[in-house]
């Protein structure tokens, strides 16, 4: 029960990510200083990124 409670949380929390704007996280990942939180936000910048190439390459004006 406990795993339910977190992926609802986890899936919560991308959804979040996805409404920000991709420079926006860009930003912080080369402003961040410390290691550890600038690996975070490049990860979420690589998320936000691969989600909008998926919502783009959805599109049915989209040409290969």
């Amino acid at each position: 029960m406990r795993y339910c409670f977190m992926a609802n949380e986890l899936n919560q929390f991308f959804e979040m990510v996805r409404d920000l704007e991709t420079a926006d996280l860009y930003q912080l990942f080369i402003q961040e200083t410390d290691p550890e939180k600038q690996a975070f936000y490049k990860a979420m910048y690589d998320y936000s990124m691969q989600a909008h190439q998926r919502e783009v390459i959805a599109r049915p004006d989209f040409v290969r």
